[in-house]
């Protein structure tokens, strides 16, 4: 089940930051089913290996997790109408995932934290905020909860404050880099655009540091860059 943990996030992350900005636009999701056979898709019904590709710090990504996360993005990317292909740089997928590792890394260097419990919270919050929604929207959560294999009760008490706490951790650490002046306030919607790019490029730089000091590829058939 830990393996799949990066599967599901990143689609209850958008059902979750849709809903928060009130613009849930889901048309045809009660006849287009985007999780269907997502279960089969996931590495360990493959019966793919858990052998390491990345040791970032701490943290180990596996085939799995690399498998598991090319699937959640081809959902995501039929859950908006586009099609990814089969043939996606796999290189790539590894770099956001190595990058995600990377950001949580430099949150405890910067002694970024967020408790258990405040993930707790946050993933009750947006919980009652899902309830809120449209059936079709509902159904999809559903739908998502259950590639775990778990109940909707044990999801949000086990699983989700996990998750919920880490989103936290990034919210806080990108407060930071405002507060001490790495990123300017974003003031007017008109500035997103040059916010997030500004954003992207310190993380990019974070990330190139990182290859040179604590991430390490194990597996010769990948490379990052």
């Amino acid at each position: 089940m830990k393996r799949k943990k990066i599967l599901v996030l990143s689609l209850t992350l958008v059902l979750a930051a849709c809903a928060a900005a009130g613009s849930i636009a889901y048309d045809g999701l009660k006849s287009k089913p985007f999780l269907s056979g997502l279960k089969t898709q996931l590495a360990p019904s493959k019966k793919e290996t858990s052998d390491p590709l990345v040791q970032v710090g701490d943290y180990t990504i596996s085939k799995v997790d690399l498998e598991n996360y090319k699937a959640i993005k081809k959902s995501a990317a039929s859950m908006f109408g586009q099609q990814l292909t089969d043939h996606i740089d796999e290189n790539l997928l590894l770099k956001e995932i190595v990058m995600e590792k990377v950001i949580l890394a430099e949150a405890k260097k910067q002694q970024v934290t967020v408790s258990l419990e405040e993930g707790k919270q946050e993933a009750e919050r947006l919980k009652q905020l899902l309830s809120q929604q449209p059936a079709d929207v509902q159904a999809v959560q559903k739908q998502l909860i259950d590639t775990y294999g778990v109940s909707e009760e044990k999801y949000w008490n086990e699983i989700a404050p996990k998750q919920y706490q880490e989103l936290l951790i990034n919210q806080k650490l990108i407060k930071k880099w405002i507060e001490n002046k790495i990123l300017t306030q974003l003031t007017d919607t008109n500035q997103q655009e040059t916010f997030s790019q500004t954003l992207e490029a310190h993380k990019e730089k974070l990330y190139q540091e990182a290859l040179t000091d604590y991430v390490t590829v194990k597996d010769d058939r990948y490379s990052l860059k």
